[in-house]
């Protein structure tokens, strides 16, 4: 939802500014239309999404369901092929972003010790961001999208297969080249 990446911009990348944060959830509100939610039934403001939240939290509108639950070990990485050590980090930042009733809902618990190795990674991620080559530092779609901005071609498999452009560009960018 809004109030996750919101969270997630701000945790992994950098502050927004409040006209940011009412910026991104004016554009990001018109998405809930494909959950069947009414767009124009939302708050404009951050502040507003905030609120609605925890107002729908507190009088347990906003609930864990059948769906939720099972869903709940894809999202957390326990179905997934992912390196140990990586889980466990996406894992905890998972269960850090979660608000406790939600988190009491699942039936999950993340320890103090945990909480605070997630948000200490968090921002090493945060500190290290600026140094990495845009092929890591960004979403595949974005690269494609800032591509054809700059007025580049853009080949219909780039557009349709953004990840597997990425793939390659990302072989030619850092893997060592062949003199």
């Amino acid at each position: 939802d809004i109030i996750d990446a919101i969270n997630s911009i701000e945790r992994f990348v950098g502050d927004l500014t409040p006209t940011e944060e009412d910026s991104y959830t004016r554009e990001a509100k018109e998405l809930y239309a494909y959950i069947g939610l009414k767009p124009e039934s939302l708050p404009d403001t951050y502040s507003g999404i905030r609120s609605h939240i925890e107002t729908m939290l507190n009088d347990k509108r906003l609930a864990v369901g059948d769906a939720a639950l099972s869903l709940a070990p894809y999202i957390l990485l326990e179905q997934a092929s992912v390196p140990n050590a990586l889980r466990r980090f996406m894992r905890l930042f998972a269960l850090d972003a979660l608000p406790d009733e939600l988190m009491r809902q699942y039936g999950l618990r993340i320890t103090p010790g945990e909480r605070k190795i997630a948000r200490r990674r968090a921002e090493d991620i945060k500190r290290a961001l600026p140094y990495l080559p845009p092929v890591v530092r960004y979403n595949p779609q974005f690269l494609v999208a800032q591509r054809r901005q700059n007025g580049e071609t853009i080949a219909p498999w780039q557009k349709q297969h953004p990840r597997l452009y990425w793939l390659l560009h990302a072989s030619r960018e850092l893997l060592p080249r062949k003199k």
